[in-house]
């Protein structure tokens, strides 16, 4: 699938979002509430697993080599460590890696580009959501229903 396709795909969703910042109008494409949600009760205990096998972990993600790894996080919520430990990355390392990129995206169309990024934040609404509300609930210290609400 092209990222032209991948906009065509998403295009009503982006019209009734501009529809709705015109007007002023309340509109969401996505559930408000979590019980809501497709699939509730099976996504909820899904991305709490999810977030439970993140714990005492080091977080990797593919970016240049680390100076080292750091992490004390304690949950305001349970008050209890994250023990997730967390790549310290050198920052021109990080923009030279950045730079490399920032050519092909720059030569995509502003329809590419809203076409990938519409379907990132569809991936991560399918099948992440509930992860990051339980990682925001141990980051920020909100409720369960307030860390739906701010990461949906």
């Amino acid at each position: 699938m092209t990222a032209l396709d991948l906009f065509e795909t998403h295009r009503e969703r982006l019209d009734r979002a501009g529809e709705a910042c015109r007007t002023r109008a309340s509109w969401s494409p996505f559930a408000d509430q979590p019980s809501r949600y497709p699939d509730y009760e099976n996504a909820r205990a899904a991305g709490e697993a999810a977030f439970n096998a993140r714990l005492g972990q080091t977080y990797a993600i593919a970016q240049p080599p680390p100076l080292d790894q750091v992490g004390e996080e304690i949950s305001p919520y349970t008050q209890k460590p994250l023990g997730i430990l967390y790549p310290r990355s050198d920052l021109d390392a990080l923009f030279t890696a950045a730079a490399k990129g920032i050519a092909t995206w720059s030569a995509v169309t502003p329809h590419e580009r809203a076409g990938v990024l519409l379907e990132v934040i569809d991936r991560i609404y399918r099948s992440r959501l509930f992860e990051l509300t339980y990682a925001v609930m141990h980051t920020t210290g909100q409720s369960f229903n307030m860390s739906y609400a701010g990461s949906g």
